[in-house]
């Protein structure tokens, strides 16, 4: 199924929101926990926007997650693809984590102050996204920033809770939605695009997104539904129960 979407003028790939977006987005995740019976899902979007949010710069910047966040702290061996050693590693204040990154040695957490924390079990950490892929394994300090930033901003255009976001080499990211269970690709460039075209198809299928297996967004002004391989298997038994049923 293909669901074509209006067209559009280009717009930049700026790598953020300007001060009023995101604090129209921050109230609309807090009225979510509300609307939601203050549920789970909806204090995890507000606690990452309000993370993010606190740590905007002032002026006219807009940066969801400011590109100054240059100094990242890491543990051996990760640190040494940044050339820095586990000695570097210094005394932080509180943060709050908002990703866990997916390294060959080993978890790590993004925290709201741009820094990579220590080595964490995914087990200890099950709130928060993970960002894995070897896009991600041959990624610079500021470039994972970057990649924080575009989970944050898909969960908020979404309005959904975004389990993973595999990055390939290519730059094409993969989002696997917690709830409902699917996924969705992107291709690299114009994501805001690709997300309102998502967010738009998603409305569509209300109701019926279990179905859904993967929504592949990488074709300009299209998207693609594929349903999930279990709903294939039981329109295959049914159309063959009424094949049998028809008299020869």
């Amino acid at each position: 199924m293909a669901v074509a979407g209006p067209k559009r003028k280009r717009s930049k790939t700026g790598s953020g929101w300007s001060w009023r977006l995101a604090g129209i987005a921050l109230c609309a995740f807090f009225a979510l926990g509300v609307i939601t019976g203050l549920s789970q899902s909806g204090h995890i979007l507000a606690r990452r926007i309000e993370a993010l949010l606190a740590r905007l710069p002032h002026g006219n910047r807009s940066e969801l997650i400011p590109a100054a966040y240059h100094t990242f702290l890491f543990k051996e061996p990760t640190a040494r693809k940044f050339g820095w050693s586990s000695a570097a590693l210094t005394a932080r204040g509180p943060a709050a984590e908002i990703a866990l990154i997916e390294y060959p040695d080993g978890f790590f957490q993004i925290d709201s102050k741009g820094g990579l924390r220590s080595m964490v079990s995914s087990a200890d950490a099950a709130d928060l996204p993970v960002i894995s892929g070897s896009g991600v394994e041959t990624a610079d300090a500021s470039q994972l920033v970057e990649y924080a930033g575009q989970l944050i901003r898909a969960e908020a255009a979404l309005s959904a809770i975004i389990s993973e976001m595999h990055v390939t080499p290519s730059g094409e990211m993969h989002l696997f939605l917690e709830r409902p269970h699917l996924e969705i690709v992107l291709a690299p460039g114009q994501l805001p695009l690709q997300l309102a075209r998502a967010a738009r198809v998603l409305e569509v299928w209300r109701g019926r997104r279990e179905l859904i297996g993967v929504l592949d967004m990488t074709i300009s002004s299209e998207a693609i539904v594929r349903p999930q391989a279990e709903t294939m298997k039981c329109l295959d038994r049914a159309t063959a129960s009424r094949g049998a049923g028809r008299p020869g």
